[in-house]
């Protein structure tokens, strides 16, 4: 019986024959033969009954009984992270304020030849760095690096940012001139275009094209901001309309702060809702929570109830890391 067969009008691209081939499918564990049109499988079975689906341009691959299994799923990776650390400088999570504004300072001098009027960038400051300092003096700290141009830090939570004057400036004009009362996050780094669009275009392709030569089918992105994980998607909607999409990518919104679970499950709800006309290639399924020594104190017991209770009724997943054994206890 040929499992998964609607229909001989269904004329298969490739249909591979004549082997040991492993579905991970309870109902039909092993079969012998597999028919797949446009990069997906249409049916399972015997290779007379495969057989059935094979047209004049129908590639026929026989496997001479050698054994198929499906391909390799990356369930812990950081796809979105490794694009970009191509494109934005990385910070250390345990800089201090002075550790950063050096680490800024330098960078500036060096890129000073080439990229004098760009947007400085930089991700990965600890989310608790500026609690004692008021905006203005965390402005001001920035400014006193005498850059001509605009600089943006990104907290590693993905939720605070730190500019400097130039910077705000430039968003605040724009946002007056687009009308809006609030300056969110993503607004800003539309205007400072901190990024080469074309390099993190190129870094996914390359990326999904490496992955597929590995034989992964799968990639699971765990972890990584927002605003990062929207620019990364666009592009993987841009490769699936052409054709170029090598395997399928589970996305997750990632909170090390203790974030309102409302809005936790407003914004996975809102995330998903964009793959809907993916065909299930492009996927938002998982609340990624991190918990170590540093933010620990946030999440107490009965959040993380309400966190997980949050995504949870809304049909997401929700993988928590923990790193400590303290932490874990």
């Amino acid at each position: 019986m040929v499992f998964g067969f609607f229909g001989k009008s269904n004329v298969a691209d490739m249909i591979i024959t004549n082997g040991h081939i492993y579905t991970q499918d309870q109902e039909m564990p092993w079969a012998e033969a597999v028919a797949c049109k446009d990069g997906k499988v249409l049916a399972i079975g015997g290779t007379e009954e495969i057989s059935a689906m094979q047209g004049k341009a129908t590639e026929v691959l026989d496997l001479q009984g050698h054994y198929m299994t499906p391909g390799f799923i990356e369930a812990a990776g950081t796809p979105v992270l490794d694009v970009f650390r191509r494109c934005c400088h990385f910070l250390d999570e345990t800089m201090t304020i002075e550790e950063v504004l050096d680490f800024v300072s330098k960078k500036l001098v060096e890129e000073a030849k080439d990229k004098d009027e760009d947007t400085f960038f930089a991700y990965g400051y600890a989310s608790t760095l500026l609690k004692d300092l008021a905006p203005a003096q965390a402005t001001a700290m920035l400014d006193r690096l005498g850059a001509t141009r605009p600089i943006l830090l990104l907290s590693k939570d993905g939720f605070g940012a730190w500019m400097n004057t130039i910077g705000l400036d430039m968003a605040n004009e724009a946002a007056e001139e687009e009308g809006m009362e609030i300056l969110s996050l993503p607004f800003t780094i539309s205007v400072l275009n901190p990024f080469s669009y074309e390099d993190i275009q190129t870094g996914v392709i390359d990326q999904a094209f490496e992955y597929a030569s590995k034989g992964y089918t799968a990639v699971f992105n765990s972890g990584s901001p927002d605003v990062f994980d929207n620019i990364y998607q666009n592009v993987l909607v841009a490769m699936d309309q052409e054709g170029l999409l090598p395997q399928r990518h589970y996305g997750s919104l990632s909170i090390l702060t203790a974030v309102n679970p409302d809005f936790v499950g407003h914004k996975l709800l809102q995330n998903r809702t964009k793959c809907v006309e993916l065909d299930e290639l492009i996927n938002y399924n998982t609340l990624k929570l991190y918990l170590d020594e540093s933010n620990q104190a946030m999440f107490s017991e009965e959040y993380l109830k309400a966190v997980c209770a949050s995504a949870m009724e809304r049909g997401f997943d929700v993988e928590i890391q923990v790193v400590g054994k303290e932490v874990l206890l």
